[in-house]
């Protein structure tokens, strides 16, 4: 962790640990979801988006979107305050049903639908390797997200894409010499879940 300190990747002035509040689980994916489609559980994550954007939209922290309707739901909080929230898109790099996010192959066709969002403004990308990937081994996920981060930024150059948020504890060092401007180091920081 020093290292990613020292290279200014973590700063207690910007550093957010996310973290699941004791007894919330994510909700079950099915694999039928796409940019176009939304997940049939699409109406809690917007509600838990709803009840948090208006929180986001009054301070500097980024929100995730890991959908158009996400997005779409933040945009309508933040118009609502005049304001415009740096969002981070999530992307679904990996086979796990836990996960959220844009499929890869859908990213561009979800982007276009909400470049013109006035109410956010799209900085970069975020992933979660899988968790029985720790250290090198998702490695290959966090190539994978920059080298798309790489190819939106060259379909996109209005937007600023400077985020990459991707690595946790076990996996951070990797992150960091990908490229991750953002990492989740809350176990290294506040312990294991109880």
């Amino acid at each position: 962790m020093s290292r990613a300190v020292a290279g200014g990747t973590v700063s207690s002035g910007r550093m957010r640990a996310c973290t699941r509040p004791p007894g919330r689980r994510p909700v079950p994916r099915t694999g039928r979801e796409s940019a176009q489609e939304p997940s049939p559980h699409a109406s809690a994550a917007s509600a838990t988006s709803a009840a948090s954007a208006d929180r986001r939209a009054r301070g500097s922290t980024s929100a995730i979107a890991s959908s158009v309707e996400l997005a779409t739901s933040i945009d309508r909080h933040a118009r609502g305050q005049g304001r415009v929230v740096p969002v981070l898109l999530e992307v679904h790099l990996t086979d796990e049903p836990t996960k959220f996010g844009f499929p890869a192959a859908d990213l561009e066709a979800a982007i276009e639908r909400m470049v013109d969002l006035a109410g956010i403004r799209i900085e970069g990308l975020m992933t979660i390797a899988p968790l029985d990937a720790p250290g090198e081994a998702a490695r290959p996920y966090f190539r994978r997200l920059r080298a798309l981060r790489d190819r939106v930024a060259g379909s996109f150059p209005q937007l600023s894409w400077r985020h990459l948020s991707m690595g946790m504890t076990n996996d951070y060092e990797v992150a960091v010499e990908e490229g991750s401007t953002l990492v989740r180091v809350g176990r290294a920081i506040f312990g294991e879940h109880s």
